[in-house]
Parts: structure tokens; sequence; C-alpha cells
């Protein structure tokens, strides 16, 4: 897998997309080729070198290149690939629109088929191949029908696909390049075999890098189901109405609902580092029980997580694992220590320190 990736690494270059362009026009010149089919050919690789890099731009020229190919499929008889190449045309519409309305105006996040998607597109797949086969057999009596109603059928699919930002279409594309070489020959079409073997290896690079995008994003995703299920676990530790879910933040919450609440989000983001302020204040002892509880279970979860807690009382750090403890007065630190110093607050209070803090200033 690391060499197929480090060889890939190759194809980001805009001087791979160059070359590739230029590779097909010298070979379409050579062997004669149709202007038409030169001129597809530069455009489907600058379309895919785009589209393998995630660039929305590749809907522009992936529009050139389906019109072309269009044309082309209609004048010898590829009447299924015809009719992919004016659907084509529509995804490619739907696609431009659709990754274009991600949040924040960034480009729509790459997303995957979970199993049970996955094994109901393949059955999808082999049932409009049998459907489309049968009537390119039978009725349009299309050359190469079994191979042209796959390769037609797999690009519906994969530029469907393609327009909702799924990794999966680079599988389908890969799979139908392979057909498309063996079309390519048996039609005479070497300056389009060319180009789709330049796809073909821009499929693989798109794959490799579709998919990192999906695993990446997915580390910080969450599904709706998992979400609510965990949502009702957090409340349930603070003792929460699950009907508190369903309202606005904070709207019509008492004092102490909108501590349990601000509990609640620490419990549910899982920040590397929070700052609870007062979190304990005008709460009574149950209700700074629940507090700990949830803060404690936020520790348990993220033990690499920091914690700045800033109290008054110690009530709240009773159940809590706690690193260092400082003691602050009047804006200035005057002691220091690890969890036995809250224990020395709890049995002789703050009066020593408010005399060390009095001497400073003093001394200042």
């Amino acid at each position: 897998m690391n060499i197929i990736k480090k060889s890939t690494e190759l194809t980001k270059s805009p001087i791979f997309a160059i070359l590739s362009c230029l590779l097909c026009i010298l070979a379409g010149y050579s062997i004669k080729s149709s202007l038409i089919e030169i001129f597809a050919s530069v455009m489907g690789i600058i379309n895919v070198w785009l589209l393998s890099k995630e660039k929305i731009s590749n809907f522009i020229f992936g529009i050139i290149t389906v019109l072309a190919y269009l044309y082309i499929y209609y004048t010898t008889g590829l009447y299924a690939l015809a009719i992919l190449a004016c659907f084509q045309v529509i995804f490619n519409i739907y696609g431009w629109y659709y990754w274009g309305k991600g949040d924040d105006g960034n480009s729509t996040k790459t997303s995957g088929l979970n199993r049970q998607g996955q094994l109901l597109w393949i059955a999808i797949i082999l049932l409009l191949w049998a459907v489309w086969g049968y009537v390119e057999i039978n009725i349009l009596h299309a050359q190469n029908a079994i191979l042209d109603s796959l390769t037609a059928i797999l690009g519906f699919i994969a530029q469907y696909w393609l327009s909702r930002k799924l990794y999966e279409n680079w599988i389908l594309w890969i799979i139908s390049n392979l057909l498309f070489m063996v079309i390519y020959v048996l039609n005479g079409y070497f300056i389009m075999l060319i180009l789709v073997i330049i796809q073909f290896i821009l499929s693989i690079a798109g794959l490799i890098e579709w998919y990192e995008s999906y695993l990446e994003q997915g580390r910080n995703k969450m599904r709706v189901w998992n979400f609510r299920k965990e949502l009702k676990a957090a409340m349930e530790v603070l003792h929460m109405d699950p009907s508190y879910a369903g309202r606005d933040l904070n709207v019509g919450f008492s004092g102490g609902e909108k501590k349990k609440s601000e509990i609640l989000q620490l419990m549910m983001l899982k920040p590397d580092l929070a700052i609870l302020d007062e979190t304990d204040s005008g709460l009574d002892v149950d209700a700074v029980r629940l507090a700990s509880e949830g803060i404690r279970e936020y520790q348990k979860e993220n033990p690499d997580g920091a914690l700045l807690i800033i109290t008054h009382s110690t009530r709240i750090l009773d159940a809590l694992h706690v690193d260092a403890t400082h003691i602050m007065v009047n804006g200035h630190i005057v002691a220091s220590g690890d969890a036995s110093l809250v224990d020395k607050i709890n049995r002789e209070g703050y009066e020593e320190y408010e005399k060390l803090a009095q001497k400073g200033e003093d001394e200042r």
C-alpha cells in the first residue's frame, strides 16, 4: 500500500497533468486521431486530475469532456454510453451545486457508504446491468453490448456517487477504466486508450486521497444515533430531564440548570482545555455532587485533557483527581501544592493564606 501511495504522489503535481496532456496530443496526431478525440482526451485528463485533488473546478472540465464524448459515442453506435453521457452532464451540474454548499463556504466533506449501503448498491448495479444489457442486446443491437452496458451502469452510478462526494466512486471508476481499455482496443480508439490509462492511474491516486480524507473526517465525526445515545447517558449522570435536550440552550433554565448545562457541554464536546470559573457557585450540596460527577466523567473520557477549576469552595473537588492546587489572594498566588493542599484548606481554612497575602503586600 505504501509503495502504491508513494507512486501516486507524483500524480499530484501539475507537471504530471501537463505531460499527460502533451502525451495525448502528440499520440493523437501521430496516429491521426480526430480533433474531437484529442480535445476530449485533454479535457478528460484535466477533469480527473482536478477531481483527484477534490477541486470543485473539476466540474467545468467535466461538463466539457462529457459533451465531447457524447458526440463520439453517438456517432459510433455506443448508445448506452451516449445516454450515460447525457446523465453525466446533469450529474456534473448537480455535483457542482452540491459540493459548493458546504459549511462556511468550504466544499462538502468526503463521505462513504456503510456496509448495508454498499451491499444495496451492489445489488442495484447488478440489476441495472441485467436490465440495460437486455435492452442493448435485444432492442438496440449495440456493439459490445455486455461491456457497453456494464461500463454505462458503472459510470452512471460512479458519477452520482462523485456528485455526492462518496469516496467509493473511485472504485467504480477504476473498474470502469479497465473495461474501457478493452472497449477502446476493440473499437480502435488508441488515443482514448492512452487517456483511460492515465485516468486509471489518477483514479488510484484519487481513491487514496479521498479515502484518507474520509478517515480523517471520520475521526471527528459522530453519527446522530450515537450522539443521542451519548447525550442521554450524560444527562442521566447529571440527573437532567431528557426533555431539556429539545429546548433552546439555557432558555427558561434556572441557575442550577444552567450550571448543569455547562457540565453537559463539557462532557459532550470533550475539549482539550476547559476552564470552569465558579461552576459550583449557587449550587446546593446535591447539585455540586452531580456537577462533580460530570467533571469526573470528562476526566475519565479525556485523560490527556487539561482542566482548570476556579472556585471559592473545595466541595466540587472532593470526588475529582487533582494534580495541582494554587491559592490566589488579591490577584496573587500565595501557595501551591498537590491535592493534599485541598485537604489542608478543608481542615484549617484560608486564614493562613490571607495573612501571607497581607505580608506580601506590606513587603511590596
